[in-house]
């Protein structure tokens, strides 16, 4: 709107011909002028403001001389142009100011987790109210929303043929802009679709080696939704937990530990997985293999808090051998037992094999087992060594791999430092 008199003839306070409110909040403005007279509030124009109590109302300015329109707890429909007439020296004079209304941003409440079945079309929700009418922005898993696999609703995001590659993080952002002021929310749906077991193993699981002696774990991962039931079979037969098998469920995974007694556990097991869309089955083989022979070990170059460990061989063996594995004990923790010890996995050609982060001055106890794909060897014979105590200066209690100053040395050194400057701003002083 704008000011169609003169300048003393009418007055809006305040002045602004355009007013920024939100939902629920107040306004209070006056028309002034010493010399009007027979003066009115009325909306677009049209409709005569005549109520002086209520939501909105006119009243007697508390300003000055004129009319004030007073709005309490403003509405979305109060947003309009609102105008105050009246009579200068038998002029009819107005002012106007246009009142826009601001509805902030909000979410219709839905549900932050959805749940999708494969190969059906689903519907996102994401419903926003305000006033002006926010815009949607979608993201899919940090990625803007494209293709002909989507489509943008009014009360959300629509998807075509769901997959399990449509699982995930959906983000709808509304951003709502007035002349004056600019608001953004983020709204979070995490999608789950709902599918049969796929399997998630790694490359080359459907074959595994044991000893006779040995034991081995046969381990089937899936991806499924909901949650699935496993089974294990071995010639049709279902497996169950016993004595020489242990069967350990996930929620995605599970592990079959075998004791490998005799040759009649070698051969081929199947992993079943299912829930009510679907089943998985997988069958890993179980070859024999040979155990590895004893590795050859030497220690050497022990410091305060690491130790080298050299490791041989063995040589010749059927099998290739893969790793080592190091375990060790201080020598007070001996009385505990190998199944408390500290254990380092090494990759063959890792050399050289260090144990970092240990204590110094600490007499150790170590020993070694090499690892093939059929499992490890015995371990080698103990082997002992100490670490070094870490010798300290007097005075800086420095050491070879790091340096500390105690706070006696560093106020001793500070003392000097004071007493040479003083000395020198003397004798400075002196020979001006």
């Amino acid at each position: 709107g704008a000011l169609s008199q003169k300048q003393a003839d009418i007055i809006l306070q305040p002045s602004d011909t355009e007013v920024e409110k939100y939902v629920s909040s107040s306004y209070y403005i006056s028309c002034l002028g010493e010399r009007g007279a027979d003066m009115k509030w009325t909306r677009d124009s049209k409709q005569h403001i005549t109520a002086n109590k209520g939501r909105i109302h006119v009243e007697p300015s508390r300003k000055g001389h004129g009319l004030a329109l007073s709005f309490a707890n403003i509405e979305s429909q109060d947003k309009g142009n609102y105008t105050c007439k009246a009579k200068v020296d038998n002029r009819e004079v107005q002012a106007s100011f246009r009142l826009i209304v601001i509805k902030p941003i909000r979410f219709v409440d839905t549900a932050t987790v959805q749940t999708a079945s494969e190969n059906q079309n689903v519907l996102v929700p994401c419903e926003v109210d305000g006033d002006p009418q926010p815009t949607v922005v979608w993201t899919v898993n940090s990625k803007t929303v494209e293709g002909p696999k989507y489509e943008v609703v009014a009360d959300g995001l629509y998807i075509y043929n769901v997959t399990l590659e449509d699982k995930g993080e959906y983000s709808c952002r509304a951003f709502q802009v007035s002349s004056t002021k600019s608001e953004a929310l983020n709204r979070t749906v995490i999608l789950n679709v709902e599918h049969k077991p796929v399997w998630r193993g790694k490359e080359g699981s459907d074959k595994a080696y044991a000893f006779i002696t040995g034991t081995v774990n046969l381990t089937c991962a899936v991806s499924a939704e909901p949650r699935p039931k496993f089974e294990w079979l071995k010639s049709n037969k279902m497996f169950v937990s016993q004595k020489n098998a242990t069967i350990f469920d996930e929620e995605l995974n599970t592990t079959l530990q075998l004791n490998v007694s005799s040759k009649k556990v070698f051969g081929d097991y199947m992993c079943r997985a299912s829930n009510r869309l679907g089943k998985m089955e997988h069958v890993i083989t179980l070859k024999e293999g040979s155990k590895p022979a004893v590795p050859t070990v030497s220690v050497h170059g022990a410091k305060h808090d690491s130790v080298q460990i050299d490791i041989e061989g063995p040589q010749n063996e059927k099998m290739d051998i893969l790793g080592y594995r190091v375990q060790y004990l201080r020598r007070q923790e001996l009385n505990k037992g190998w199944d408390s010890a500290q254990v380092k996995e090494f990759n063959k050609g890792e050399s050289p094999y260090n144990l970092s982060g240990l204590s110094q001055n600490t007499h150790y106890t170590v020993r070694v087992a090499a690892r093939n794909a059929a499992g490890f060897s015995d371990y080698t014979k103990e082997s002992s060594f100490t670490t070094h105590k870490i010798q300290a200066d007097p005075v800086t209690r420095s050491t070879s791999t790091a340096i500390y100053m105690s706070p006696r040395a560093c106020q001793l050194i500070m003392i000097i430092a004071f007493h040479n400057i003083i000395s020198m701003s003397g004798e400075l002083y002196h020979n001006l």
